[in-house]
């Protein structure tokens, strides 16, 4: 997951609000905290489908390309390809994973992918936790969402996904649980992704 500038970077292809972004980008450089919020309506034919993870590699399985595999439904053999088609090498390891990476992946896999929610605190402990954007943020049941857990320093941070009243993420063993059963809920949040079927 990607920490300050690379957020901005992704937002200009999945937000396309210049404005907004001149305002992220604005804040960041005088170190503000942030807060943006926005809503989506989705016709429900643009629905999502919840898949299982199908991780056909011999390494370890990774919270960007679980995430895009269970709401893709692709091998994640084809994910990283993707990936590394993104990165302009044929040969990069695919672990940690970008905004830029993820809104790319999706895109090339038929879907939508928008920043409804936003977060910069310059102090950590500033960031809303994850139980409060579950608590406050409007969500479409058929949509699903890409949460930016953020890391603590200088640690990446974490993908993991909310469809309606399910999560997965690679803590759950990347396998659809409850959403009332989901860990780190106080976990700190970034951002969050609607993504939803082209």
């Amino acid at each position: 997951m990607a920490v300050g500038n690379n957020i901005v970077t992704a937002a200009e292809s999945a937000l396309g609000d210049a404005d907004l972004l001149a305002q992220i980008t604005e804040g960041m450089k005088r170190t503000e905290s942030i807060e943006v919020r926005r809503a989506v309506r989705v016709p429900k034919k643009h629905a999502i489908t919840r898949w299982e993870v199908e991780h056909d590699l011999d390494t370890q399985l990774w919270c960007g390309p679980a995430a895009v595999s269970a709401i893709a439904g692709v091998p994640t053999s084809i994910i990283r390809e993707i990936i590394r088609e993104y990165r302009e090498d044929e040969s990069a390891r695919v672990e940690g994973t970008f905004d830029p990476e993820m809104v790319y992946a999706f895109d090339q896999l038929g879907f939508e992918m928008r920043l409804v929610y936003f977060c910069y605190a310059p102090l950590y402990k500033q960031a809303p936790t994850f139980a409060r954007w579950l608590r406050e943020m409007p969500r479409e049941p058929h949509v699903a969402y890409l949460i930016g857990q953020r890391g603590h320093g200088r640690e990446p941070g974490h993908w993991c996904l909310v469809a309606g009243d399910w999560y997965l993420c690679s803590y759950s063993k990347s396998v659809w649980m409850p959403l009332d059963k989901a860990p780190r809920r106080r976990a700190r949040i970034e951002s969050a992704y609607a993504i939803w079927k082209r």
